[in-house]
């Protein structure tokens, strides 16, 4: 990569796409959270929903923020547009859906070959979507909560947090003119981490929290971010967004229909 040239950082048309589009995921994912932790009164969900869109609006801002104005100096950027020319949309971002669908099929691998016979009784009852739910109305439940996924985590996860910890990085070894493999790669890391850990709270509502839940929480997860991050870096965001969420088809869509 040649050297980053100054240049304005703030791009307002970028900053409200990614912030409606975070927005969007965050409404799309409450069909499955509810499903989950069970549906509130109707008459309480007007307020829920201002407030959650209110609380997730202001985070999701920040992480832009944060995205686009360090993500300059090195090179992690929202869209490279340099990435599209001769080959074309499909093209270039199918590379990153092939990559999610490889990501969800490993994770299902894992899960029924090492982690299913460890967690079998860890398995909470009544912790399910909507009472005797049909697969159709599981599939676009889940087909919903993988906006969120490929979106909004990927905000929060790769634009905000992954950017910040690579910036403090490049700052560490002195700013030299390309972001280092090493700190790439600590920041995909500890990024992973961290969305594997952001996965306690949907664990808890399935499983009873035993050592072997929570590796298979950090693993499974962990694998994922750590391809969405890789994504990020030597791409750009919009790759990490479609692996995320052709991943989470995967795991919340088409699994519906094989099991």
């Amino acid at each position: 990569m040649a050297a980053v040239t100054e240049r304005t950082w703030f791009d307002r048309r970028t900053f409200l796409t990614l912030l409606v589009a975070g927005l969007v995921g965050v409404v799309a994912v409450l069909p499955y959270q509810f499903g989950l932790t069970g549906w509130p009164a109707a008459a309480s969900i007007p307020l829920l929903l201002v407030l959650t869109l209110l609380q997730n609006g202001i985070l999701i801002g920040i992480a832009v923020l944060v995205g686009l104005r360090l993500g300059t100096p090195i090179r992690l950027a929202a869209y490279r547009p340099e990435a599209v020319p001769g080959r074309g949309l499909a093209a270039t971002y199918g590379r990153g859906a092939v990559v999610g669908v490889a990501v969800g099929a490993l994770i299902l691998l894992l899960d029924a070959v090492v982690f299913a016979p460890l967690i079998r009784e860890a398995v909470l009852g009544g912790a399910v979507l909507p009472a005797q739910p049909s697969q159709g109305q599981v599939a676009w439940v889940g087909l919903f909560a993988s906006l969120y996924g490929g979106i909004t985590e990927e905000l929060f996860l790769r634009f905000g947090l992954m950017t910040l910890l690579a910036w403090l990085g490049w700052r560490l070894v002195g700013r030299p003119a390309d972001l280092p493999a090493g700190v790439a790669w600590v920041a995909i890391l500890v990024a992973a981490l961290l969305f594997g850990l952001g996965h306690l709270g949907a664990t808890a509502a399935v499983f009873e929290l035993t050592p072997a839940v929570l590796v298979r929480m950090l693993v499974l997860n962990g694998v994922a971010g750590v391809a969405f991050g890789w994504l990020y870096w030597r791409y750009d965001l919009v790759s990490a967004l479609v692996a995320h969420f052709s991943a989470d088809v995967v795991l919340h869509v088409v699994v519906v229909f094989l099991v």
